[in-house]
């Protein structure tokens, strides 16, 4: 793969375009299952940057924070894409889903489409408790420091609200690990992980389903990030 050196200015637009398909390619699901925030309609969804947050600043951000090298960037271009697609995870804190006709009148900095992505913006980055995925209304956050009952009742509401590929994820240790940050799969079938290798045991004993374990090394962190995982299927199944 062939390595660039050049300026902010030049890395930038040199990986814009590529960072902009590849974000097309990640939000694509997203799209299909959203409506327009501003006005509800459900054709041509597009994911609109926040001004607050655009889209060459991202860019900037991650190029400065992984890949400066001395006075300039030393990076290789599928690096950079990849980076930046991570950097916009969560998507509710950096895009808006909108019609593309609220879209450009977005970009078009109109008052009225403006005030109400704010008012959508103070909605999304509330501390709410609560929030409906599909036609399900599920609290965010543990009751007094209760884990399992939380993750029981979560989980089985959620599995009822999203689509069966997502649920899915939730078996996956690599997914896990980038949207929770942790080292094991929330949800198991596999009995080999139930216990460590010293018998200390990582899953809770009964099944949430029929042969599948929740892990039980939930810290604070992951509950966080667990809570920002909600928000996100809340855009994504969100059909009024």
């Amino acid at each position: 793969m062939p390595i660039f050196c050049s300026t902010i200015e030049e890395a930038t637009k040199m990986t814009k375009l590529h960072v902009r398909n590849a974000l097309c390619k990640a939000t694509k699901s997203y799209r299909l299952h959203s409506v327009c925030k501003i006005c509800g309609n459900m054709e041509e969804i597009q994911a609109a940057h926040f001004h607050d947050n655009e889209f060459e600043s991202i860019i900037a951000d991650c190029l400065e924070s992984t890949f400066r090298h001395r006075n300039g960037y030393k990076f290789i271009l599928e690096n950079v894409v990849d980076k930046c697609i991570t950097n916009h995870f969560p998507l509710y804190k950096n895009v808006i889903f909108l019609c593309k006709s609220c879209h450009v009148k977005y970009d078009a900095f109109d008052p009225d489409t403006l005030e109400k992505v704010k008012r959508y913006q103070q909605n999304i980055f509330s501390d709410k408790v609560k929030v409906q995925i599909g036609g399900s209304v599920i609290y965010t956050r543990r009751d007094c420091g209760c884990s399992k009952p939380f993750i029981y009742r979560t989980l089985k509401s959620v599995k009822n609200e999203i689509s069966y590929q997502d649920f899915l994820r939730l078996y996956d240790q690599q997914f896990c690990k980038n949207v929770f940050a942790m080292n094991l799969p929330a949800l198991t079938e596999d009995s080999s992980l139930v216990f460590d290798t010293k018998g200390h045991r990582r899953y809770y004993a009964d099944p949430i389903f029929e042969k599948t374990y929740v892990c039980q090394e939930w810290k604070t962190k992951n509950f966080k990030l667990f809570e920002n995982y909600l928000k996100e299927l809340v855009i994504k199944y969100q059909t009024n």
